[in-house]
């Protein structure tokens, strides 16, 4: 239990004095639209493409990359929940397990899979949980990230 509240207190720290920031909606030159939450031990993020078609299956990526020394804990259940959908859009799944990702050393990635019925905007978003270790620490968290998406 201590080690659990020491590193809930570590992360505290780290985000309190690291700059770490929520970007959301930062397009990039390809228009890409993501949120972002980076910490000493890890950076987590929802990204969307361009665009998307009404009434076709799109997808967002949710990535956690470990920073530093940090690696992808291998043995930690990551999972995403997903928020209720906006109104017009469903998900072919509301949680996605280990089993939805990919693992590398240093990355785990979730391909989220969403169904807009018609033209607009939506916000979609959900909380990935996670957990990245160096030789000292594993770090875990539960981070909500949220990413615009454009339907044409």
């Amino acid at each position: 239990m201590l080690h659990v509240l020491g590193a809930l207190a570590w992360l505290a720290t780290s985000l309190a004095g690291s700059g770490a920031e929520l970007s959301g909606h930062e397009p990039d030159s390809a228009r890409v639209e993501k949120s972002k939450l980076s910490v000493e031990a890890f950076t987590a993020e929802m990204s969307a493409a361009a665009q998307y078609s009404a009434g076709k299956e799109g997808t967002v990526t949710v990535t956690v990359t470990a920073n530093g020394d940090f690696k992808i804990n291998q043995q930690f259940p990551f999972r995403l929940r997903l928020a209720d959908p906006p109104e017009g859009v469903s998900y072919p799944k509301a949680v996605l397990k280990r089993d939805d990702a990919t693992f590398a050393e240093k990355v785990a990635t979730f391909k989220v899979g969403f169904v807009p019925q018609k033209a607009g905007k939506y916000l979609l978003g959900g909380t990935v949980s996670l957990s990245v270790c160096d030789e000292k620490k594993c770090v875990m968290e539960k981070v909500p990230l949220d990413v615009e998406v454009t339907v044409q």
